[in-house]
């Protein structure tokens, strides 16, 4: 399988403007007009959300959402991960 070519991430915080000062400071990105954060091809939105507040019970949760053109791939991944299991 290929690796694809990941082109932005959107990340949502209720700190919006401290997760990007924290990047800044970190990486010393590119920051566009758009003010997204440039790692070399890659974009990285980072934006308030109205669901994102306070503490977590699961403070490693991470949601994912793939934009995809095939997703056989995928769903190769997904059977050898659970026959593993």
């Amino acid at each position: 399988m290929t690796a694809s070519n990941r082109g932005s991430a959107l990340v949502g915080s209720a700190q919006a403007e401290l997760m990007k000062d924290w990047y800044r400071a970190c990486f010393s990105p590119v920051e566009n007009e758009g003010g997204e954060l440039l790692f070399g091809n890659l974009q990285l939105f980072v934006e308030a959300h109205i669901e994102v507040s306070g503490s977590k019970a699961d403070r490693h949760r991470v949601i994912l959402n793939l934009d995809a053109n095939d997703f056989g791939p995928l769903k190769r991944t997904g059977r050898r991960l659970r026959a593993r299991s």
